[in-house]
């Protein structure tokens, strides 16, 4: 088992990518729940709204952590002595990884207007494109309203750290090289 997890929560298009980068860049292996919806949905449209359906399916049919479960052995399998979890949306992966690896949580926010405009610029074509068709998805996956997605929000509420960030990518990642790192550095010292 890894000596250190770190587990990440984050909206859609919150920047999540930066701070993945910088802590690969220390050492850490990613594993992400969303490769798991990514391989049952091939030959189906590669949409947000695919994946954000069918893990609502999925937690529905299987239980709430069944992204973190099926994802969890592939983290044994590696062994690797830091491990990532990104594309963590619901309380209950947080639990699972929590109790199964030992893992801290660190948490991404940012409004949904900075995560749009994110969302455009990276064009990725898995995204709308549409302001209010982001809106629509982006409440899906925070858990607001009828048949949500995820309960992204009610993750973030479980972060151990979070960093409210406001579009600006180098400054996160400046705040992440400064501030998430020291902070990973002393819960390793912790573990020790």
């Amino acid at each position: 088992m890894p000596s250190l997890t770190i587990g990440l929560v984050g909206a859609s298009s919150s920047g999540m990518w930066v701070p993945v980068e910088v802590l690969k860049e220390e050492g850490f292996k990613a594993y992400y729940l969303s490769d798991r919806l990514r391989e049952r949905t091939v030959g189906l449209p590669r949409t947000r709204e695919t994946w954000g359906k069918l893990g609502c399916e999925l937690r529905s049919e299987h239980g709430n952590n069944f992204l973190a479960r099926v994802t969890a052995p592939f983290i044994w399998q590696d062994n690797p002595e830091l491990a990532l979890v990104d594309s963590i949306r619901h309380p209950a992966e947080v639990d699972y990884f929590r109790n199964w690896f030992g893992a801290a949580i660190f948490g991404l926010n940012a409004s949904a207007e900075v995560r749009y405009q994110l969302m455009l610029d990276r064009n990725r074509g898995v995204d709308p494109l549409d302001w209010e068709d982001f809106r629509e998805l982006d409440k899906k996956d925070r858990g607001i309203g009828e048949n949500p997605y995820a309960q992204v929000d009610a993750a973030l509420k479980k972060a151990d750290l979070v960093f409210n960030y406001d579009g600006n990518l180098k400054l996160l990642e400046e705040r992440a090289r400064d501030e998430l790192i020291p902070w990973v550095r002393s819960l390793e010292r912790n573990l020790r």
